[in-house]
């Protein structure tokens, strides 16, 4: 079965919610909060539960304070980065 969840709550609130139900999405969509240090936490909680080779994608890879974070994420958790032609999409 094919579900998506949307959540409007934060990233953070969100993720707590996932995990405490026991979910471990094939794919998450993350509209980051823009902040440094506050993305990668948001990368990091949902890099967690995903169930294995699943996907985790966004969108404001133009902003300098995603880019920064998702960047140091890719690269601290020595994973592939695909951006969209635009540089404003990555999976």
């Amino acid at each position: 079965h094919t579900h998506i969840l949307p959540f409007p709550v934060t990233a953070i609130t969100a993720a707590r919610w996932l995990h405490l139900k026991g979910f471990h999405p094939d794919a998450v969509f993350l509209d980051s909060a823009h902040e440094v240090d506050e993305t990668y936490l948001e990368l990091a909680l949902f890099y967690r539960l995903l169930a294995p080779g699943g996907l985790l994608f966004g969108d404001d890879y133009q902003w300098p304070s995603v880019r920064f974070d998702v960047d140091r994420f890719v690269e601290y958790n020595r994973l592939l980065l695909h951006k969209d032609a635009h540089g404003r999409m990555w999976a």
